[in-house]
C-alpha cells in the first residue's frame, strides 16, 4: 500500500483505495471502500495512531503506507511478504503446525475462508480483496470450506454481511 492509499475519513471510517484492480472487461481501474465506523474499533485506533506518527515524524507522504523510515530496503513481492510473515510471527512465538508453514498465501486463504464461513456474500469478498467482479479465484485458490465460524471472524469480518444479524 502507498501512503496515500489508507486513512481515515472524519467519520472515522478505515478508507482502502486499491489501484489497477481488474474489471469485468478486464481494464484495470481504481476502488475506493471504506470500513464502517464500528467495524474493528481497535484497528481504528492503532490505524489513528500510526497515522499520527507518521504526521509527527515528517515522514514521506510518497512511498509505501507501512515503511518506517529507518527500515532498509525490503521487497515486497511474494517472497518479501513470506519473509515478513516468517519474522513477525517467530517474534510473538507463533509458528505453523508441524508439516505446514504460513505464507502470504495463508493470509489471504484465512480472509477468504472465515468470511464465507460467517456468511459474507462472495461478491463482497471479491469486492474488499480486490478480484474482478467475475472471478473465480478466491474460491479455486484460496477458499477452505471446511474452516468454522469463529469469533474472531465475526469481528473482523462481520461488517461485512448485509441486515447483520449476529453480534
Amino acid at each position: 500500500m502507498k501512503a496515500t492509499d489508507v486513512g481515515l475519513d472524519d467519520a472515522g471510517r478505515v478508507v482502502f483505495r486499491l489501484r489497477a484492480v481488474k474489471g469485468r472487461s478486464g481494464k484495470k481501474t481504481n476502488l475506493l471502500f471504506q470500513w464502517p465506523p464500528g467495524a474493528q474499533a481497535g484497528m481504528v485506533e492503532v490505524l489513528r495512531a500510526y497515522i499520527d506518527l507518521r504526521t509527527a515524524g515528517a515522514w514521506p507522504t510518497k512511498g509505501l503506507f507501512w515503511r518506517v523510515p529507518w527500515e532498509r530496503q525490503f521487497k515486497w513481492n511474494t517472497g518479501g511478504y513470506d519473509t515478513m510473515l516468517r519474522r513477525c510471527l517467530a517474534l510473538h512465538g507463533c509458528r505453523a503446525p508441524s508439516g505446514f508453514s504460513f505464507s502470504s498465501r495463508s493470509l489471504r486463504s484465512g480472509a477468504v475462508s472465515n468470511a464465507v464461513a460467517i456468511g459474507v456474500p462472495m461478491d463482497t469478498i471479491r469486492y474488499v480483496g480486490g478480484w474482478a467482479p467475475t472471478s473465480a479465484v478466491p474460491e479455486r485458490k484460496y477458499l477452505d470450506r471446511t474452516c468454522p465460524a469463529t469469533d474472531a471472524a465475526w469481528r473482523f469480518f462481520g461488517w461485512m454481511i448485509p441486515n447483520r444479524t449476529r453480534r
